[in-house]
């Protein structure tokens, strides 16, 4: 069975299903290994679980049930012993959506990062507080979010339940679901509200001691996460800039985006950055090559299932290339 036709039937009941967003399956006697990140360092990662006690989560009746977000930090190190990171950590609850046979390829997957190691010291790398879009998780963007962090980013990603494909608190899968909202700017308020909790509980957690410097900040968001993005830029005013992964901007957002500076990546769907933005500086780049989905995994798994693996630069790598120059220029 192909992993695309498994995503394509999920996608017909909650999406839309296109050629680029769908990987083939891999052969299951394959063992993959993610391509080695670009960038001089390498990387560690750590998992959160949080719970936010001042907010309820609206999209369930249950009194008492306080939003729960999973976290996922990708960061530079200079350890060289540790236990290699999982890529999903519960591969077994996509066999519902996907087939068990593309549930079990998941496992099947070797990252490029160590888990818990220590940050590297006496740095202040900047921190990329980043948000998924729809029907997506950051586990399925490794290969990007991992590229980012060897290039010296802190890397704070956050998947959020109802706008993902995630597990729940009582393991079963979650599937991506919006009516509970009363408008577009209520979900991006919801969503904003998730980043802004991880990001300060991170930021404040044993893992940095110290060495991450929060203030040195970048918020970015692909497709339907960038919603979330522009309001936690805006209402952060420590963040140094904005960046849009091929994101649409929808009318409502421009009454709230203020921000010095803001990066405008347009792959596929977002068109034309408006330029009735409040922002200082708006920085463009455009390449409908790459498609909507270009920072996800699926196409590289898929040129390693047909035996012909993708080689540098990847699709991603242009995004990342774009995203370095602006936080150097930025910073």
């Amino acid at each position: 069975m192909k992993f695309s036709k498994a995503l394509c039937a999920l996608a017909i009941i909650l999406a839309s299903c296109s050629p680029e967003q769908d990987p083939e399956n891999l052969s299951v006697d394959t063992v993959i290994q993610l391509p080695k990140p670009t960038g001089p360092y390498a990387i560690a990662s750590r998992l959160y679980t949080l719970v936010d006690k001042s907010r309820e989560e609206i999209a369930t009746e249950q009194i008492g049930d306080n939003r729960q977000i999973n976290v996922h930090v990708w960061y530079p190190t200079s350890d060289k012993e540790g236990e290699q990171s999982q890529y999903f950590q519960k591969p077994n609850l996509y066999a519902d959506a996907w087939g068990a046979e593309a549930a079990e390829q998941l496992t099947r997957v070797r990252t490029n990062s160590k888990d818990n190691l220590s940050l590297i010291p006496n740095k202040k790398f900047p921190v990329l507080l980043y948000s998924h879009g729809w029907q997506s998780m950051v586990e399925g963007q490794t290969i990007f979010l991992e590229n980012l962090a060897s290039h010296g980013v802190i890397v704070i990603a956050v998947n959020h339940p109802y706008l993902g494909l995630l597990p729940g608190k009582d393991d079963t899968l979650i599937p991506p679901r919006d009516d509970f909202f009363t408008s577009p700017t209520h979900g991006s308020e919801y969503y904003s509200k998730d980043q802004q909790f991880a990001l300060k509980t991170v930021c404040s957690s044993d893992l940095f001691d110290g060495d991450a410097d929060c203030s040195n900040l970048f918020v970015a968001g692909h497709s339907s996460g960038f919603g979330a993005a522009a309001l936690t830029c805006t209402n952060n005013t420590e963040t140094l800039g904005c960046i849009n992964i091929d994101a649409p901007l929808n009318p409502f957002l421009k009454d709230y985006i203020r921000v010095p500076s803001l990066l405008w990546i347009n792959t596929e769907r977002a068109g034309d950055a408006p330029q009735d933005i409040s922002a200082k500086e708006i920085r463009k780049f455009t390449d409908l090559t790459l498609g909507h989905n270009a920072i996800s995994d699926w196409a590289y798994l898929d040129s390693v299932d047909n035996k012909e693996p993708l080689s540098r630069p990847l699709p991603q790598d242009k995004i990342i290339e774009q995203i370095m120059l602006f936080i150097k220029q930025t910073h």
